[in-house]
């Protein structure tokens, strides 16, 4: 056996150990954070999505009746059922 081969084997051992010592010592905080990155969502909530106003399809919704979507700040906002029927593609 020679000097350069017995250095690699050690390496390998050691490098193995450091992996494994690690994944103890930093798993179960990984895994913890991990698990509150899911935020409350509360039941019933449906998401709007953003479209750009100029390339809007559908009516606009007003104060006296109901439309596919609302414009606000400069974006027009589609609830998920009116954009998928909307914007198929």
């Amino acid at each position: 056996m020679t000097w350069g081969r017995g250095f690699f084997r050690a390496w390998v051992f050691l490098a193995a150990v450091w992996l494994a010592g690690s994944v103890a010592f930093f798993g179960p905080k990984v895994e913890d954070a991990w698990q509150n990155v899911v935020p409350d969502v509360p039941a019933g909530f449906v998401p709007d999505i953003p479209v750009d106003c100029n390339l809007t399809r559908g009516s606009v919704s007003t104060a006296q009746e109901s439309g596919d979507y609302e414009p606000h700040d400069g974006k027009c906002w589609y609830d998920l059922a009116r954009f998928r029927r909307l914007y198929p593609e």
